[in-house]
């Protein structure tokens, strides 16, 4: 009798792959904006925190994401005030890594 390969295909599989490639594109997206300032904050937030997220939160960083360059940084620096809209508790979690992102850059060893 030839070797039969008896194993069971995870239906779940294909789409954990879909996932993790639509985390992919999301941290490329955040890091890759074209406003280095913005890069430099969401491109590292978006690589440490993405795959944690649960799928709002994951809408709501893509959410903003999707607004101008300018009007993001602006909001998450605090030189721009945020709408109602977008004051949410992801954008609090952006600024909080911002200031923990440059904490650790211009720590002195």
């Amino acid at each position: 009798m030839p070797n039969e390969d008896t194993t069971v295909p995870d239906p779940a599989a294909p789409d954990q792959a879909a996932h993790e490639a639509h985390l992919r594109k999301v941290c490329f997206r955040a890091s890759h904006r074209g406003f280095l300032e913005a890069d430099l904050i969401l491109g590292p937030f978006a690589r440490e925190y993405v795959g944690a997220m649960s799928p709002a939160d994951l809408a709501e960083f893509e959410r903003l994401l999707d607004e101008p360059d300018q009007d993001l940084y602006g909001w998450i620096v605090g030189i721009k005030p945020t709408p109602e809209a977008f004051d949410t508790p992801m954008l609090a979690r952006i600024q909080e890594f911002r200031f923990q992102a440059h904490a650790a850059r211009t720590r002195v060893e």
